[in-house]
């Protein structure tokens, strides 16, 4: 109305005998415009502005008007995305690094303090993803190793080696692998970064190995004290259940893929350990990490796993059944993993996203059922997918670190002892209050 105001004074000052004419019809226009604004309003026009929020999504609170917006929201997060020589420059200053990205500005309880955790990160694209999840879970008591596919680009590997170079806690493996799926050098990335972190000064209490492309559901302080429910167990599943083919027959690299030979392997298992297989998805406790790198037991294990199909869903899980593995769980069936939550395309679980290998990866319209999820960690995100998904679960794990969920420890003490979800009805949650801040 101000601009009204001001033609009209400019118009009535030159032509004094059109003044009360312009005035009219300045007038009339004002009116009509302050009509039609309120009418699309009300309408639900687009051409209105709202704002849509990640708490939107995360409480599901988007009608048809404000989904209508949500594209250019993730089309916004995915210019976010930079490159890894971008992360690599931005990095070379550590200082404004860790402080525009607050790394060291969360509230860190004793407790937490008191109950350090590792991780093993094994990644092989993006440093921008990595650096996410890297900033969702960081805390300074905490130890990182992160081992990156040694064929993957150097302009990777110059990005990650200057962001570890930020931080006394976060370093890349000593050692660096050419991993291949379904090899064994997939378990000597993972072992690797565990005897890196063993010989690191953190007396942590439990390792957990992640993937790049993964999120976290719990923030540092729920992980504590859900760990703390296992009563110093692994959480690793195990079945005797397993497909005979994979270690029946030698299997070999063929330019660049694990393929199965028509020799058979001939040698006796090590010790007699009964063969067990599960996800590879684990939460291990240090005594377990220990045993497995000092026993000769499991050294001649890996030896023999060394052409196989897939080890790494045979040799933590084949081991953790002995009687004498520290944590267990032994011969018990342990059906489900609470360390990660993964949708295979076999299962009915929810997903909105995409399938991609037999995996979903989850878009925004996944959030509010996410979110309800009990376990720690959900795989996974394509930043080249939905960008926008993966930076509100960061936004949510931040929110709720200053205002932490109140679990329901009954709840995660049954999975302790049963180790499936099965056991479970849709009554019991794993917050006695709200999942989502």
């Amino acid at each position: 109305m101000r601009g009204f105001v001001s033609i009209q004074r400019l118009v009535c000052k030159q032509r004094r005998k059109n003044c009360y004419t312009v005035s009219l019809l300045l007038l009339l226009f004002g009116l009509y415009v302050f009509c039609r604004a309120t009418m699309l309003k009300r309408r639900g026009d687009a051409s209105v502005e709202t704002v849509v929020t990640c708490a939107d999504l995360i409480h599901a609170q988007v009608d048809d008007f404000n989904a209508s917006k949500i594209d250019s929201l993730v089309a916004a997060a995915t210019q976010r995305i930079l490159s890894d020589e971008s992360m690599s420059k931005m990095a070379k200053n550590c200082h404004e690094f860790v402080r525009t990205r607050g790394y060291f500005d969360k509230p860190v309880t004793d407790e937490e303090i008191d109950f350090p955790l590792a991780f093993s990160i094994m990644i092989h694209t993006s440093a921008y993803q990595v650096e996410l999840l890297l900033r969702a879970i960081y805390r300074p008591h905490n130890v990182y190793c992160i081992h990156i596919d040694r064929k993957a680009p150097a302009a990777l590997h110059f990005a990650m080696q200057a962001i570890t170079d930020c931080f006394s806690n976060v370093f890349i493996a000593s050692r660096l692998y050419d991993v291949y799926w379904g090899s064994i050098s997939q378990v000597y990335a993972e072992r690797q970064c565990q005897r890196d972190l063993l010989d690191s000064n953190f007396q942590w209490k439990y390792f957990i190995n992640l993937a790049g492309q993964e999120m976290p559901l719990k923030t540092n302080l729920e992980m504590v004290r859900i760990l703390k429910q296992l009563n110093d167990q692994n959480d690793i599943m195990t079945s005797a259940s397993r497909d005979p083919e994979r270690t029946k027959f030698r299997h070999v690299i063929v330019d660049g893929r694990l393929e199965r030979t028509s020799e058979e392997k001939t040698e006796s298992i090590p010790g007699g350990i009964p063969l067990r297989k599960g996800g590879v998805q684990s939460a291990l406790t240090r005594q377990f990490v220990e045993i497995i790198h000092n026993s000769e037991l499991a050294r001649e294990f890996l030896v023999w796993l060394d052409d196989t199909k897939c080890p790494d869903e045979t040799f933590y899980q084949s081991l953790a059944s002995l009687p004498a593995a520290p944590g267990g769980p032994g011969t018990k069936e342990s059906e489900h993993s609470l360390s990660r939550l993964v949708v295979w395309i076999t299962t009915e679980l929810h997903c909105r996203g995409k399938f991609v290998r037999n995996v979903c990866v989850f878009t925004w319209r996944d959030l509010p059922w996410l979110v309800q999820q009990p376990q720690l960690f959900v795989n996974k995100f394509h930043m080249d997918y939905d960008a926008l998904a993966a930076e509100c679960v960061l936004e949510l794990m931040h929110n709720r670190t200053y205002e932490p969920a109140t679990l329901n420890f009954t709840y995660y003490r049954k999975f302790a002892e049963t180790r499936s979800w099965r056991s479970f009805d849709e009554t019991e949650k794993w917050t006695l209050g709200r999942a989502i801040n």
